[in-house]
C-alpha cells in the first residue's frame, strides 16, 4: 500500500510539472529536441586571447551541464506517430522545460520589481506610462516627451546590453529597430537627433507620407517593412525600404523577385514564420521555413539573410524564439529578427540579432495598438 500510494504521489507531481508543455502548439513540441537546447557560441576572454564556450542563458538560468557535447545543429527530427510525439514531449520536459521556466521566472521577477517601483517602471519599456507634468515641453501622441522618447530610448539601449553581456554575446551584434507605425514624424526626431538611424514601419503608405522628408534632413537611415505586404505595393515597397522582413508567402516572393531585378535594387529580405501556426497571423509554418526561404533565394532572386517571428501572445515567447533560432541554423541564415517592447530581453538572451522596440520607446500608439 505504502509504494502504490508513492507510486500515485509521483504521478501527481508530475503533472503538476508540465503545463507549459500543454500549452504550447504541436509545431513546438515537433522541433523541441533542437530548439530547447543549450547553444554555446565562442567568446573571446581579454586575457588570454582564446575561444571559450558560453551559454546564451542568463547568468542564474540552470542549465543541463551538456554544453560541451550539444552538437549546434542536431540533425532534425520530425514526429509522425503519437509514440514519436509523446517521445518528444519527453525529450521537451527533459531538457528545454528547465531553462524556459527559469527564464519566464527571471523575466517575472523583473516585471514584479517593477510593479514595486512605479517609478522606475514608468520608463520601463512595455511598462504603464505614469502622469507627469510636461513643463511646457512638447507632448508627442501617446503622452511621452521629447525627454521621455530619450530616456526610453537609453533605456532600452542598456537593457539589450545587459541582456546581450549576460548571454555571452556583444552588445553590438543585436540591432535596435525603433518602430514608429503611427508615430508623426516629430515624435520620431529625438531619437534622429541622438543619432539613431534604423527604423521599422508596418504600411507602405504611412512611411511614404514621413519618411523621404525625414531622409533630407538625416543620411543613413536604414528603414524597414516590418508588416505585411501587399502584391500591389511591391514597387512602392522596394523603392522606399532598404529591408524587407515579412516576405511571408510564393506569391510575395514571386513579385518582389521581378520587382527587385527591374529596379536594379536586391534588398535584403527575411522569411516571416508563424511560429504559433495561428489561422489569423501572417508567416510560412515552421517546418516549410526551411525550403521555403531556399526557394525565395533560389527561385526568386531574394537575398534571404534572416529569419522573423512574431510569437502568440497567450504564450510564453520563449520556445517560440528558441524554435526560430534553431530554425535559422537549420537554413543557414544569419539573420533572427525577434522581440518586441514586452519581451526584447528574452529575445536577445536566446539569439535574436534584432529586436522591434515601438511602445518601449514612445509610449501607447494613438490608435490603441499594441
Amino acid at each position: 500500500m505504502a509504494a502504490r500510494r508513492e507510486d500515485r504521489r509521483d504521478q501527481a507531481e508530475m503533472r503538476t510539472e508540465r503545463p507549459l508543455d500543454d500549452a504550447l502548439p504541436d509545431t513546438v513540441h515537433r522541433h523541441a529536441s533542437q530548439a530547447g537546447r543549450e547553444r554555446v557560441v565562442p567568446a573571446m576572454t581579454p586575457a588570454s586571447g582564446c575561444d571559450q564556450k558560453v551559454s546564451l542563458l542568463p547568468s542564474g538560468i540552470v542549465g543541463s551541464g551538456e554544453q560541451a557535447s550539444t552538437p549546434l545543429r542536431p540533425e532534425p527530427v520530425v514526429a509522425e506517430h503519437d509514440q514519436d510525439r509523446r517521445r518528444l514531449r519527453q525529450t521537451f520536459e527533459e531538457r528545454n522545460e528547465i531553462r524556459v521556466r527559469a527564464l519566464i521566472r527571471h523575466h517575472d521577477e523583473r516585471e514584479r520589481q517593477g510593479a514595486r517601483h512605479p517609478a522606475r517602471a514608468a520608463h520601463r519599456p512595455g511598462g504603464p506610462l505614469q502622469p507627469h507634468d510636461t513643463g511646457g515641453k512638447i507632448v508627442h501622441a501617446g503622452g511621452m516627451t521629447q525627454t521621455d522618447v530619450t530616456e526610453n530610448y537609453e533605456d532600452v539601449l542598456r537593457r539589450i546590453a545587459r541582456a546581450a553581456t549576460e548571454a555571452g554575446r556583444r552588445p553590438e551584434d543585436v540591432t535596435l529597430t525603433a518602430v514608429t507605425k503611427t508615430h508623426e514624424g516629430a515624435a520620431i526626431l529625438p531619437l534622429l537627433e541622438a543619432g539613431h538611424r534604423d527604423f521599422g514601419e508596418n504600411r507602405v503608405q504611412e512611411a511614404q507620407a514621413k519618411w523621404p522628408a525625414l531622409r533630407e534632413r538625416f543620411a543613413g537611415v536604414t528603414l524597414r517593412l516590418i508588416g505585411p505586404l501587399q502584391s500591389n505595393k511591391a514597387s512602392d515597397a522596394v523603392a522606399l525600404f532598404d529591408v524587407i522582413e515579412s516576405v511571408d508567402r510564393e506569391k510575395i516572393a514571386r513579385v518582389l523577385g521581378a520587382e527587385m531585378e527591374k529596379q536594379a535594387r536586391r534588398l535584403p529580405v527575411y522569411v516571416q514564420v508563424n511560429t504559433g501556426e495561428e489561422p489569423q497571423k501572417a508567416g510560412v509554418a515552421p517546418e516549410d521555413a526551411v525550403a521555403f526561404a531556399a526557394r525565395a533565394r533560389d527561385e526568386h532572386g531574394l537575398d534571404v539573410v534572416g529569419l522573423m517571428c512574431i510569437p502568440p501572445q497567450d504564450q510564453p515567447p520563449a520556445p517560440h524564439f528558441a524554435l526560430l533560432w534553431e530554425l535559422a541554423q537549420e537554413a543557414r541564415l544569419r539573420e533572427v529578427s525577434m522581440g518586441m517592447s514586452g519581451d526584447y530581453e528574452a529575445a536577445v538572451s536566446l539569439g535574436a540579432t534584432s529586436v522591434r522596440v515601438g511602445s518601449g520607446l514612445f509610449g501607447a500608439r494613438p490608435t490603441g495598438e499594441g
